[in-house]
């Protein structure tokens, strides 16, 4: 796309989605660089205004089949042989364990009890492909891809556009993306940081080479060879010094330029496509896309990686000598440059290829979601660590790419098998149970999530989203018809500019019927501003107090954050849980309620015992706001 169409549709396409439809189609002068940039951001996000709703639509659900057997027979077998007795945890530990697993949010208390009273013997298997195909599935993997990118340093990069890069994070989860797409997607991006969120990668870690890299195989591969930068590995035999330079020679022709200054931004503008916001990319987190956060303020101007025609790396104390794109243990590619593929590229294939990428995931994900992997941590992969249960680790990585390095496929693996879903066991040895379970506590997402769905305030903003959605989509409807009639003027006005060329190139309208369109009366444009600003506001407190959750480091400010911060005090007062459970007219049913949204089972006897004399005051929406907090402090609560 030319820039002039980029300016082009920028005052046609973006500015129809904001609340004036004023348009200037007339003459303008040449507009500069970053005048056509600022169209292709306005283009990019002109989607934000229309948020507020639920998305309806399932996800894709992946490849079906799963492996869960083959983890079954393997533990099976050992638990025998080392006398370890296997007990199946019961429906409401399953029900939470999975939907905080797969969804990053505990079940609802509607959900919950319809899954406890069915007696389906397949009920475990259809609630695992539920969550899969959730839309919070996509928001919450989301964080996780992004946490996993973000956790590999502790200073920000310059210029780094988290908010993008979840939305790219989020569109990927929710397309089921398979982790070579997603390997590729990052590792060779090149594009600005507010363009395009895979772009953040590289500018996270600076564009430097030697950083790039060893991001890339610390990700992909579950390879830390950052020791090796100055010397050859202390511990490690294998990884010398040139290993590590090695790697950085594919990524010597990566180059991280800022938009607002450098005179390359043309060259850079020329190469990258331009990108509107996908529909996959757009959370569906109570707030949408106002909840979401940015861990870090981004810092600096717009940047953008892209690779050069030339560029060598050298070892720093080297100066004279040139360091060739070589694999991790394997020889020199002298040949680099004259091949079809980006030395970018040529790495992903090299990197895809070896079974360090399969084992690395497989490693994370069983790490994500059990709380131990076949090694114990997911950089912990070197010659001199030999992983446990390695047979089996072979087995699933295999299987892996044999599905096509599905993620889905590899969760439904470890959801659905005996070891995920067991209670604790009865050997106290480490080596063999590696289902016994110890609480973990829930990350900052689980836990933020967790509060405002138990206190009904996920639901409040729900409300709010749906008494919007209506009237978002008859002011759509509206726009885009007036919409066809701008992009019929544009026409008309660039035939007698100095870009007439470009008026083919105009896009073709969508058919819209005209059956019944209209301009939305001034009462309901004045109730579409109020129910917008309110819903936006709410999602933007939740930004903040995820954020909050986020930076809530030490052991005493995190207890802090979660027995008495922003979040707990505004959820507890706003949502609708407990008006909802103090109008059940039966006293069980109101205790039985708040376990049901809280802890996602029923009250046990003693604690309907002990409880005897609260169940009656729970008429009152207080007495259940304390209940409610009080349920929430628990370790049961606080942990999966």
């Amino acid at each position: 796309m030319t820039f002039s169409l980029v300016v082009a549709l920028g005052a046609i396409s973006a500015r129809a989605d904001e609340p004036s439809d004023r348009v200037t189609t007339g003459p303008t002068a040449e507009p500069s660089v970053q005048d056509q940039y600022k169209a292709m951001v306005v283009l990019a996000t002109a989607q934000r205004k229309n948020q507020a709703r639920i998305s309806t639509q399932p996800l894709v659900a992946g490849s079906t089949d799963h492996t869960s057997e083959t983890v079954n027979r393997y533990f099976s077998f050992l638990w025998r042989s080392s006398d370890v007795t296997y007990t199946a945890a019961d429906d409401a530990t399953f029900l939470r364990r999975a939907s905080l697993a797969l969804n990053g949010v505990p079940a609802g208390r509607q959900e919950a009890m319809a899954f406890l009273a069915d007696d389906s013997p397949q009920k475990r298997a259809a609630k695992v492909e539920e969550l899969l195909t959730n839309n919070r599935y996509a928001d919450y993997w989301g964080f996780r891809l992004r946490a996993w990118i973000i956790d590999m340093r502790e200073v920000a990069g310059e210029s780094t556009d988290f908010l993008t890069l979840y939305h790219y994070a989020r569109k990927a989860m929710a397309e089921n993306r398979n982790w070579r797409q997603i390997a590729e997607d990052l590792l060779q991006s090149q594009d600005s940081t507010t363009n395009d969120g895979r772009a953040n990668f590289g500018v996270y870690f600076d564009g430097k080479p030697n950083e790039f890299a060893d991001a890339a195989v610390r990700l992909f591969l579950g390879v830390n060879l950052a020791c090796a930068q100055c010397h050859d590995h202390p511990y490690i035999t294998d990884w010398k010094r040139e290993s590590y330079w090695g790697l950085a020679a594919y990524f010597a022709r990566a180059r991280v330029w800022s938009f607002n200054d450098d005179p390359n931004v043309v060259k850079i503008m020329e190469r990258v496509p331009l990108l509107g916001r996908a529909e996959h990319s757009i959370s569906t987190l109570p707030g949408g896309d106002f909840a979401v956060d940015q861990p870090y303020l981004s810092n600096g101007e717009n940047r953008a990686v892209a690779d050069i025609d030339e560029g060598e790396i050298n070892i720093p104390d080297l100066k004279n000598v040139h360091i060739q794109p070589t694999p991790l243990g394997g020889l020199p590619v002298t040949d680099a440059d004259s091949k079809p593929q980006s030395r970018r590229a040529q790495f992903v294939t090299w990197m895809v290829a070896d079974k360090g990428f399969s084992r690395a995931v497989v490693n994370r994900l069983w790490l994500e979601l059990t709380g131990r992997g076949f090694v114990a941590d997911v950089e912990g992969f070197s010659p001199e660590n030999e992983p446990d249960y390695e047979e089996l680790l072979d087995e699933l990585a295999d299987g892996f790419v044999q599905h096509g390095h599905d993620l889905k496929w590899l969760m439904r693996t470890i959801v659905l098998s005996d070891v995920f879903q067991a209670a604790q066991g009865n050997s106290e040895d480490a080596d063999v149970v590696w289902h016994q379970w110890k609480p973990r506590l829930l990350n900052s997402d689980q836990w933020h999530d967790s509060v405002v769905r138990v206190t009904g305030e996920e639901d409040r903003m729900y409300q709010v989203g749906a008494e919007l959605a209506p009237l978002l989509a008859e002011e759509r409807r509206s726009r885009q018809q007036k919409r066809k009639v701008l992009l019929a003027e544009a026409v008309v006005q660039l035939k007698k500019g100095r870009f007439a060329q470009l008026a083919s190139q105009l896009p073709k309208f969508e058919a819209v019927s005209e059956d019944g369109i209209r301009d939305i009366t001034e009462a309901e444009r004045k109730q579409l501003k109020e129910l917008r600003s309110q819903y936006a506001n709410a999602g933007g407190l939740l930004k903040d107090t995820r954020g909050e959750a986020r930076r809530s480091g030490s052991l005493s400010t995190e207890s802090l954050c979660r027995m008495n911060g922003k979040l707990v005090s505004q959820c507890l007062q706003h949502g609708l849980a407990a008006s909802q459970i103090a109008s059940i007219p039966d006293v069980g049913e109101r205790l039985d309620a708040v376990y049901l949204a809280v802890l996602g089972r029923h009250a046990n006897e003693l604690e309907r015992t002990r409880l005897a004399g609260v169940g009656s005051d729970m008429s009152v929406k207080d007495t259940v706001k304390d209940l409610v907090w009080v349920l929430m402090q628990t370790a049961e609560f606080q942990t999966f």
